[in-house]
């Protein structure tokens, strides 16, 4: 998927409008503005989240399988990294380091709390898509987070909080 976008040459235009506004040129001749071609680029982000499921993932050892598709079904409760560990049998330090070292061994550098956020947030968007008439604190128990947490993280990995992103879908 980001290969495609890589492969776009593109250079900067230096005729631009003002010295804030900077444009992109694709050689293709299309003008498109740093903010769009950035929003763009976010909902390619996006997208390529929402296709995120590691226990796909060729080449992982059966425990590793397991308490990956343990996180990815109870992504919805508090499920973490200690009960992951209590299903496979584990210690959660033995799970922690073997997860990292199986998915970097396939190409993929992620933390596992990165993972269980990201997971938790795609919930949150297709919440936040779906009714208008939930609140933060409802979607944040909803997904297994604080309602604290939940605003700090959202704004972390999206750029903006929960109720922006709502306004933008409605």
């Amino acid at each position: 998927m980001f290969d495609s976008l890589m492969r776009v040459p593109f250079r900067a235009d230096t005729r631009a409008a003002s010295a804030n506004e900077r444009r992109i040129s694709f050689i293709g001749g299309i003008f498109i503005s740093m903010e769009r071609c950035l929003e763009e680029l976010y909902r390619i982000m996006q997208r390529a989240d929402a296709s995120l499921i590691l226990s796909n993932v060729e080449g992982l050892s059966p425990r590793v399988r397991m308490a990956l598709q343990f996180l990815e079904e109870g992504s919805h409760e508090r499920a973490g990294l200690a009960q992951a560990a209590r299903y496979v049998r584990m210690h959660r330090a033995s799970l922690c380091r073997a997860i990292r070292n199986e998915l970097k061994r396939n190409g993929i550098y992620l933390t596992l709390p990165d993972y269980l956020n990201r997971l938790r947030l795609n919930k949150a968007r297709k919440l936040l898509q779906s009714d208008p008439f939930l609140l933060c604190k409802e979607i944040a128990s909803l997904v297994g987070m604080s309602d604290r947490n939940f605003e700090r993280v959202f704004r972390k990995y999206t750029g903006k909080t929960a109720t922006e992103h709502r306004r933008a879908v409605y």
